[in-house]
């Protein structure tokens, strides 16, 4: 079975779990979106940054009342789905969804690398699953549709180019996706590597501390992902849309859980190199120490704006003559 026949003839058992798995995350992300905006302003975090982090939630909201609705008409009310004209929502959104939290971790690599080259691949893969999501909408849940499913039943040729269009487009939007976390995954980890103090213990703080938190981000999603993926071309179709629709909330956890570790791990951190580097506390406030410190580049690139925050590293702040 292709999958815009399996779209059309979802299981109702499918349809009610992914919209409960929905719900659940959902009232996870507004939990985690309380946490942000307490405290957004310890950060320092703009109004253009909070109002993104919003956004996102709001959007995962939207998706997940769209899919509680398509829950209620599926299975309370036996409708087919497909002839409902709110369907084209349920791929699009999470594509949005999914997009929107990719270009904050690709900027953040633009931040950390300067490189040009990694940057345009990064938003080559990312436009490219978007454009597999696009092309999912339309062939498999919009107007359009009706009419390639009407020709495939009329000519064997076509439907078989039809299911190997859709073949790639999905292998593409969800194989992608997990391409594009590692791609980021990886040169996060690089940074934080190469952005080492020469002090073991807080090195080993900042790239375990920092380095797990970035994986544990990107985790969730890629193994989503690849599991959908996994299932798709084993021709085990059961659970592709439970597995594949939840990418987007788990981009979006994953983003919020980042966001709401910095003020813990910079803590973390600070603490660290004062224990290691005990003239931090006896430093004058002339030599350019700032009250708040980032602590540290691989802090402030990682998590932070980077070095047009205005805010100073305590370890570039040490004076030369300090031992």
């Amino acid at each position: 079975m292709s999958l815009d026949a399996y779209v059309h003839l979802q299981p109702v058992n499918e349809v009610w779990t992914l919209a409960l798995a929905q719900v659940f995350c959902q009232g996870i992300l507004f939990s985690q979106a309380s946490t942000y905006c307490r405290q957004r302003k310890a950060v320092n975090d703009s109004k253009l940054h909070a109002s993104f982090v919003l956004f996102c939630v709001a959007l995962n909201g939207l998706q997940t009342a769209l899919l509680v609705y398509k829950s209620w008409r599926v299975v309370a009310e036996r409708e087919r789905w497909i002839m409902d004209p709110l369907r084209t929502g349920e791929l699009i959104l999470n594509g949005i969804c999914t997009t929107a939290v990719q270009a904050f971790f690709v900027r953040r690599c633009w931040k950390i690398s300067r490189s040009r080259m990694l940057v345009l691949l990064l938003c080559a893969t990312m436009l490219m699953v978007l454009g597999a999501n696009i092309y999912l909408t339309i062939v498999v849940l919009s107007d359009l549709a009706f009419q390639f499913m009407e020709k495939a039943s009329q000519n064997t040729q076509y439907a078989n180019a039809l299911v190997n269009r859709v073949s790639i487009a999905f292998g593409i939007y969800m194989g992608g996706s997990a391409g594009l976390d590692i791609l980021i995954t990886v040169t996060l980890l690089l940074f934080l590597w190469r952005s080492r103090t020469g002090v073991r213990k807080l090195d080993y703080t900042t790239i375990l501390s920092i380095g797990q938190m970035t994986w544990e981000t990107l985790a969730l999603p890629m193994v989503a992902a690849v599991l959908a993926c996994v299932l798709y071309f084993t021709g085990h179709l059961d659970y592709v849309l439970l597995f594949s629709g939840m990418t987007g909330k788990l981009y979006c956890h994953g983003l919020l859980r980042t966001l709401n570790a910095r003020l813990a791990l910079g803590r973390r951190i600070v603490q660290e190199e004062l224990h290691m580097q005990p003239w931090l506390l006896t430093t004058p406030p002339q030599m350019g120490v700032a009250k708040m410190p980032s602590t540290s580049a691989a802090y402030d690139m990682e998590f932070g704006d980077g070095p047009s925050n205005g805010r100073t590293s305590a370890i570039s702040a040490r004076p030369s003559g300090a031992t």
